[in-house]
């Protein structure tokens, strides 16, 4: 986790430069999809927690963009089929994304990069890992400073050792990018 933070730090730091006319900051909100599976049971319980995401970056050049996320849970939701409450506690990331721009006003996007996701339970067990993650996504410009995002993210699958559990997760968001 210190590593994952620290590496987010310096990049963004290191990058900064680069990013003077093309930084931007901004958030999203969005539901996680949560698949939890074991190898001592057959089939999977689904929950799925609400998020939302910080995030500031800037684009290398016209197709290439560099973005750090981090995140926490809004609200929780109980598991399928149990009466155990589930939330994100944590979302960390930096992500690299291919663009490919539609006209003066809109964008396309795949990315790919490293993550770190956390969810805790009512129990207060915590599930974790650090990964590679991938999405995609679009942005549309509403104004010179101003972008609406919508984004697709599969993060690495999280996972509880002393229970042997792992979850699988995914999340679709709305948000904005505010280019200063």
């Amino acid at each position: 986790m210190k590593k994952l933070i620290t590496t987010l730090a310096l990049t963004t730091a290191a990058a900064s430069t680069v990013w003077a006319d093309s930084g931007y900051i901004g958030a999203d909100i969005g539901r996680v999809d949560a698949e939890i599976t074991a190898d001592y049971f057959s089939g999977s319980f689904d929950t799925q927690p609400s998020a939302l995401r910080v995030k500031g970056g800037g684009e290398l050049n016209k197709n290439l963009a560099i973005e750090g996320y981090i995140g926490m849970g809004l609200a929780k939701d109980t598991v399928e089929d149990t009466d155990i409450d589930a939330e994100v506690d944590t979302i960390i990331g930096l992500d690299i994304k291919g663009l490919l721009p539609i006209g003066d006003t809109a964008a396309v996007y795949a990315k790919a990069g490293l993550a770190r996701i956390s969810f805790e339970d009512s129990d207060n067990d915590t599930y974790s890992k650090n990964g590679l993650t991938y999405g995609v996504g679009a942005s549309v410009s509403v104004s010179e400073n101003f972008a609406l995002t919508l984004d697709y993210t599969v993060f690495p699958d999280a996972e509880n050792k002393e229970y042997e559990l792992d979850i699988e997760s995914n999340m679709i968001s709305i948000g904005f990018q505010y280019y200063p």
